[in-house]
Formats: structure tokens, sequence, C-alpha cells
């Protein structure tokens, strides 16, 4: 078996790739399951991405395996540090 531990989900750099093309590319180098991070939530969406990424690993529980992005810095300093607005 082939385990790849270190793979992003989405789009990077402008390119986006769906779930199939994902499988696809797997099947093409022979790798049979994927540890997945999400690069939509990586760089912006956090919830976004990792809703996404949760679907994948819905569609394929054989193949891909993930791991959630915590929120961004930014998400979790507007959680706790208040705005100007409400100073």
């Amino acid at each position: 078996m082939i385990f790849d531990a270190h793979t992003h989900y989405g789009g990077i750099k402008g390119m986006l790739f769906s779930d199939q093309q994902m499988i696809e590319s797997m099947d093409r180098y022979g790798i049979d399951r994927a540890m997945m991070s999400s690069t939509v939530a990586l760089f912006g969406d956090d919830t976004g991405g990792n809703d996404a990424l949760h679907r994948m690993m819905r569609a394929y529980p054989d193949r891909i395996l993930g791991y959630c992005v915590p929120i961004t810095s930014q998400t979790f300093l507007n959680l706790f540090v208040p705005s100007e607005k409400s100073s």
C-alpha cells in the first residue's frame, strides 16, 4: 500500500482540482490512500475548506483521510480582540 501522508486538497496558485481529478491523480501515481488538508482552509475560508474536505472524505472513505485546519489567525483574532466599532 502506498500512503501519501501530506497532500493538499483544493486549489493552489490559481489551479483548482476537482475531487475526481484528485482521485485520478492518485490512481495515476499508484497512491492507495492520502492524508489531506484543505488549501482553501489554510489560506482564507477555514470553515468552507474544512467542510469541502469533509465531503470528499465521506465520498471516498477508503481513499481519503483528512485533518482539520484550525481557524485562521485573523479569524481567531477577530473572536477575541474587540474591533474599534465595539470600543
